[in-house]
């Protein structure tokens, strides 16, 4: 469109039609001849219709508009009738009829809208569906609606855009805490590169890269997502969440099963433990982590069973209605992880937190925590048999700390058998004292640094919490120690991740 000025109201449809063709044809500096050529109507009615001479069908009209390059609501940004509410332009009165309407089958496309403070104005494009008892699927009529206008209100506008100008980096806000986030994610996998060319064969149909599989799971945890089928849904439709895991705008989904698949490969203990290990590296370089004072504790993590699974080792009797899901009732019948098993989780134990709490079948989690801000240095999973704590603190005491460290523990840990191999370690243990039978003394109590422990060591709940709150993980959704463990370490290094976000400045937890 060439001109801004606004049509005067005496102007008829056909004149502002054809003046508006003309002068986007010599816009554009072609001829009449050609125009017509291509349109596929003589040169004469296109010089008729430019001079207002013949009311032109919605055909013709879309035609030439084609050939001019302009979409046809664009003909009327600039056309108003005064008088009415709404203006119906019929064949004989305007433009052309195609078709005459009937009581059903009709469609109506908006063309164009102007609104303002003195007037409201909205042109659409009437066409009769293929399907009515007598609609040709053609242009029928350009309907002209006017209303009053609501400066204040905004338009629902239903047309959906075809094209996007905004890039998918430029949708993400610069101050967001996911773009610090996947530059250390970035940085991790980066240093991984080496060995995820270990996990995938030289010969076969290239697979989905390592690194988005791991940064989707990532998400899941972040954002408290409870299954992978819902996982692939809103990587698919949220932007935030294709621009973390690396995919473009319209780039296709993988599948869901796509997860299981990797299951054994890539979402093990040794890839996961690595990526741990990887993040806790991250931390010591930049001093946000301390070398010689640590915590441990250990926690229930509900199995993916029910009491139902629990039946005798030797099989038992069959269920008397024969039902996979029979009714139960274990009222009096004693049970123990010595003669029962559950068929759903086999590596399931039966366990209770502490006396008079209900027992249920569960697995152990186990973790270590520095002192100086509260990170998780180590993880350890095992099965439940009121040794695994004691048992599960050597082994990390042992993979983690060095000569000199000290250990703060609750009163679980005060055992001889903890203590004297702490000891042996070199391995200061600062458990906290049993009124009686107290494998510790004065030796150890005495000094600043024992009450410092048991001050600090308090803090290693706030991990369980929000693993199980946050990371999803009250009760586990995998069967077996094996992935479990595997979840834990990742869930612990999204863990140690955000708090580094927050020791550096740039996680805000309002933005998830």
């Amino acid at each position: 469109m060439t001109t801004s000025t606004e049509i005067p109201p005496r102007l008829k449809l056909e004149q502002y039609l054809g003046m508006q063709i003309r002068r986007q044809r010599q816009a554009q500096e072609l001829k009449i001849a050609d125009v017509a050529r291509i349109a596929g109507i003589s040169q004469g009615m296109l010089s008729k219709i430019e001079n207002a001479q013949v009311s032109t069908s919605l055909d013709t009209l879309s035609r030439l508009c084609d050939v001019l390059g302009m979409p046809m609501s664009k003909l009327f940004s600039q056309y108003d009738q005064q008088g009415g509410s709404a203006l119906l332009v019929k064949g004989g009165e305007g433009l052309e009829v195609v078709r005459r309407g009937t009581d059903k089958g009709h469609t109506y496309r908006l063309l164009n809208h102007t609104r303002g403070p003195k007037k409201s104005f909205e042109a659409y494009q009437a066409v009769e569906k293929s399907q009515s008892p007598r609609g040709s699927g053609k242009m029928a009529a350009i309907l002209f609606c006017r209303s009053q206008p609501k400066p204040m209100r905004g338009l629902d506008l239903k047309q959906n855009e075809l094209f996007s100008y905004t890039t998918l980096e430029q949708r993400i806000p610069n101050d967001h805490p996911l773009r610090p986030l996947r530059g250390l994610v970035d940085t991790v996998l980066a240093s991984m590169d080496r060995d995820f060319d270990g996990l995938y064969s030289t010969l076969g149909r290239a697979s989905i890269a390592p690194e988005r599989l791991l940064r989707a799971s990532l998400l899941q945890v972040i954002y408290t997502i409870r299954s992978e089928r819902q996982l692939v849904e809103q990587i698919d439709f949220n932007l935030l969440f294709r621009w973390f895991v690396g995919l473009s705008m319209d780039e296709r989904m993988w599948d869901h099963s796509t997860f299981s698949q990797n299951r054994d490969r890539l979402f093990n203990q040794d890839v996961a433990r690595l990526f741990f290990q990887r993040i806790k590296s991250l931390a010591a370089w930049s001093e946000y982590a301390s070398n010689e004072h640590f915590s441990v504790d250990g926690t229930l993590i509900d199995a993916w069973a029910s009491h139902k699974s629990f039946i005798k080792k030797d099989g038992g009797d069959p269920p008397e209605d024969g039902t996979r899901n029979p009714d139960a009732d274990f009222k009096g019948e004693k049970r123990s992880n010595a003669t029962h098993q559950s068929t759903s989780d086999p590596e399931a134990r039966l366990a209770r937190k502490s006396n008079g709490d209900a027992s249920r079948l569960a697995h152990m989690a186990h973790t270590m925590m520095e002192h100086r801000n509260g990170l998780i240095v180590d993880v350890e999973c095992t099965e439940f048999n009121g040794r695994a704590e004691v048992e599960a603190a050597l082994e990390m005491l042992e993979r983690t700390a060095k000569p000199g460290s000290t250990v703060g523990a609750d009163k679980n840990y005060d055992q001889k058998r903890f203590v004297q191999r702490a000891r042996e370690l070199k391995v200061t243990p600062h458990v906290a004292q049993k009124r009686k039978g107290s494998a510790i003394d004065g030796r150890t109590t005495r000094h600043p640094g024992y009450a410092a422990s048991q001050k600090i060591r308090k803090r290693i709940e706030e991990g369980f919490g929000w693993l199980k709150t946050v990371g999803g993980l009250r009760k586990t959704k995998l069967i077996g120690r094996a992935k479990l463990s595997a979840q834990l370490l990742l869930g612990f290094s999204v863990y140690n991740l955000i708090r580094l976000g927050s020791l550096s400045g740039w996680w805000r937890g309002s933005h998830v």
